[in-house]
């Protein structure tokens, strides 16, 4: 509500409209496992600024997809896709070396690059979203490494230390002041 303040102030006063950036939590749906998190404008579909997926210890995905697989946000449905926002899958590649059980596969090197952590919108809104972890090597046969379903969730923001303690100096400069008045 502040965030949209703010916008809505600073476009009356003449200066520059910024876009409204939000971190999310990306929860395996109906649970409190997380699966990574990530950062996208709060206000309108586009492009994620930035990702990072764990996928339950499968790995670690950072690299966001390019063209097709471009990683996007819309916050009136809640999902991530490609791009354009609702179309296809996006995808957030691995960006170091570790292994997978592909299935009906066995054990394989995900070399960077070569493992996709991609998210798409359900067959029927309001139902959850699907998550894919793919190996994709550049010369053999992809195979599934896991699935499931997911739910976003707007991240919690910490406040930071200082504004402790700043509330802890107005606290007691209110004291001091009401002391005053008594003693006056």
């Amino acid at each position: 509500m502040i965030r949209f303040a703010l916008a809505a102030a600073l476009a009356l006063a003449g200066g520059p409209a910024a876009a409204v950036v939000a971190d999310y939590e990306v929860f395996a749906a109906g649970t409190d496992t997380l699966l990574g998190t990530f950062r996208a404008d709060d206000a309108a579909p586009g492009p994620l600024l930035s990702a990072s997926f764990g996928a339950g210890g499968l790995g670690a995905f950072d690299v966001l997809g390019t063209g097709a697989l471009t990683p996007a946000w819309d916050p009136a449905t809640g999902y991530v896709t490609g791009l354009p926002a609702g179309s296809g899958f996006g995808a957030v590649f691995n960006s170091a070396v570790f292994d997978v059980d592909v299935i009906g596969e066995g054990l394989r090197t995900c070399e960077p690059g070569a493992c996709a952590f991609s998210l798409t919108d359900a067959s029927d809104p309001g139902l959850p979203g699907e998550w894919y972890v793919d190996y994709l090597p550049p010369d053999g046969v992809a195979g599934a490494v896991a699935t499931g379903f997911y739910e976003v969730r707007l991240a919690p923001v910490p406040v930071p230390a200082a504004g402790l303690v700043l509330l802890g100096a107005l606290g007691a400069l209110g004291a001091l002041r009401g002391r005053r008045r008594r003693i006056a």
